[in-house]
């Protein structure tokens, strides 16, 4: 994660947008800063500098490549680039009483997109600093697929185009596009935007992969989840605040199997609001749910995001197409294990909360014998009140590792506190899990389709491990 101590804003989260040429970065620089600009913070934008320095230079000359002369340009660059980062990280020193979001076209490791390894070796050793030094400077990286990777007939480059200062061919484009990701995948926060027949889906899908980070990643503040008592859904809605109103979102988690290092995700965001503290225990529209599940209004139909997660050492969060997402749950389908997760999310005195209920597969509540049966979870802000309506902390459990939490030595009573850690769906599906799990033949397969038809690298799919059999 990136230093924030130096700065003395409120808060400052980094965000830079890289991927092959040709991947809308430009168009998702001004579609977030407007989204986010209207959200409440200072939104600062970072140009990509080599366009600027081509374009005023007489462009780049083809007899450049693969010589000193490539490299010494791609010297410059980084040089530049740092540079730059180091007078916009310093802006928000201008406004401290601010919450920043610094949006940069490309970081500084988008150089190694353009050169060979040992080109890159030199550029480092040229500017003195480490590869791995310049990976943290960033607290969210956004893969923007090229559209040479999959909608070539949408790329363009060269004299006449949409970008003349662009001189990859659209297979060198697809070659970067790769290394893009490759390059980044060990940052703790990767969002990977895939090409979509309309553009209007690609930006879409962009500003919801950044709010989640923003709000429930913990980018822009710490957050912490906490295990709150059973209560019955009349008690809910009867003290729940007319004013604050609250999205709902059904989600269905499929893990490829019970290891749980791969999962799909159907994110259904109903636009509805939850008619709570009216006086009235009933909406005018309600669904059937069971357990502790709160029925809520529903007004539309919902809008629906499909994503898809590495869980190994490092998390990678890739978007879907709708296609996409058929092909691999079809293909993980003799080995899946589903999690149903329902989330009502609201604000509340400035802070975003999320009330968390989960379900197993066909949508009943959970055993009471299981971890989270009959009980919710919410996720806040570290420094944020409960909110007052809501149920009570669980009294007398232990932390998630099992540890129990010692008394204060003065023998007063130690407010109760239930933390939870932030995989708790996937420990849902721990323990939904039979103790023995078959291997999934299907699922490199599906993977594979997936890379094909939505550009990804086949050797992306290649080097995701096979699940290994579960020991009863």
């Amino acid at each position: 994660m990136a230093d924030k101590t130096e700065s003395p804003a409120q808060s400052v989260v980094r965000i830079i947008l890289t991927g092959g040429p040709g991947g809308g970065k430009s168009s998702a620089l001004a579609t977030l800063r407007d989204h986010l600009s209207k959200t409440g913070y200072q939104v600062i934008v970072v140009p990509e500098n080599s366009t600027t320095l081509l374009n005023n230079s007489g462009g780049y000359d083809a007899a450049w490549h693969g010589t000193e002369r490539h490299v010494m340009m791609q010297t410059l660059f980084l040089r530049f680039q740092l540079y730059q980062e180091e007078i916009y990280n310093s802006w928000p020193n201008l406004r401290p009483e601010r919450p920043h979001i610094i949006l940069q076209d490309r970081g500084c490791l988008d150089g190694r997109l353009f050169c060979t390894e040992e080109q890159w070796e030199k550029v480092l050793t040229n500017v003195g600093i480490k590869e791995e030094d310049l990976l943290h400077r960033y607290d969210l990286i956004i893969h923007m697929t090229s559209a040479a990777s999959g909608l070539e007939e949408a790329y363009d480059y060269g004299p006449g185009s949409s970008n003349p200062a662009r001189y990859h061919t659209p297979e060198q484009a697809r070659v970067a596009d790769e290394l893009a990701q490759k390059t980044y995948e060990k940052h703790p926060h990767v969002r990977v935007i895939p090409n979509f027949s309309r553009f209007s889906a690609k930006m879409q899908a962009l500003v919801n992969s950044v709010s989640q980070a923003l709000k429930v990643d913990g980018l822009s503040v710490g957050r912490t989840k906490e295990l709150l008592s059973a209560t019955s859904t009349d008690s809910l809605m009867k003290a729940w605040p007319a004013e604050v109103d609250c999205e709902v979102h059904d989600i269905l988690v499929t893990f490829r199997d019970g290891n749980r290092h791969e999962s799909i995700r159907k994110r259904s965001l109903f636009p509805r609001r939850c008619h709570y503290g009216s006086g009235s225990s009933e909406p005018q529209k309600t669904e059937q749910t069971t357990g502790t599940v709160a029925p809520v209004a529903q007004t539309d139909t919902p809008q629906v995001i499909f994503e898809y997660r590495s869980h190994h050492k490092y998390t990678t969060r890739r978007v879907l197409t709708p296609e996409g997402y058929t092909l691999l749950q079809q293909s993980w389908k003799a080995t899946a294990v589903e999690v149903v997760k329902r989330v009502f999310c609201f604000s509340w005195q400035g802070h975003h909360f999320e009330l968390n209920c989960y379900m197993d597969a066909s949508g009943k509540e959970l055993p009471a014998s299981h971890e989270l049966g009959g009980k919710q979870v919410l996720d806040r802000p570290e420094n944020a009140p409960i909110p007052p309506w809501l149920p009570s902390v669980c009294e007398g459990q232990d932390d998630i590792d099992g540890s129990q939490e010692s008394s204060p030595s003065d023998g007063a009573k130690k407010p109760p506190t239930r933390k939870l850690s932030r995989n708790d769906t996937a420990m849902v599906a721990a323990l939904l899990t039979d103790p023995l799990t078959a291997e999934s033949k299907g699922a490199k397969r599906g993977l594979e389709e997936i890379a094909e038809s939505e550009g990804h690298s086949k050797e992306e799919v290649d080097s995701t491990p096979t699940p290994v059999r579960r020991r009863s």
